[in-house]
């Protein structure tokens, strides 16, 4: 069993992901709600964020409602976030999505590379410029 630290709402977080089951993924406002506080959903990332075992507490398996993938702060970041998903035979579909952009020239494009979960059904990626 692991030794760990944190505030109360980070061990009610940490301690729910360990229930996620291997192949699942859940959002942070899934999470949110299971622990009973449904608009903390911002304060859940946060506490992922401090995990301080992102292996043995599964916080790989937590992306965005939208079907992104959100952060990772083990080592690896992102990369290592997918690799983890994969693992566990999670389905990752990626585009490159375009998007107007007010400083480019008339019909230029500027791709944003969007990674999105196949849940139950293929969640259509909000757009959101960088």
């Amino acid at each position: 069993m692991l030794k760990l630290k944190g505030t109360y709402f980070q061990l009610k977080v940490w301690n729910y992901l360990i229930k996620i089951p291997k192949g699942k993924v859940k959002t942070y406002l899934e999470v949110a709600k299971a622990i009973g506080k449904p608009k903390a959903y911002r304060a859940v990332a946060n506490a992922i964020g401090k995990n301080p075992f992102p292996i043995k507490i599964p916080c790989y398996r937590v992306i965005r409602s939208d079907g992104s993938l959100g952060g990772y702060s083990g080592k690896g970041g992102i990369r290592k976030k997918k690799q983890l998903l994969r693992s566990e035979n999670i389905i990752i579909k990626e585009w490159f999505w375009p998007f107007n952009c007010s400083k480019t020239t008339k019909n230029q494009h500027f791709y944003t590379y969007i990674t999105v979960f196949i849940k139950k059904n293929i969640i259509q990626p909000s757009v959101v410029p960088y």
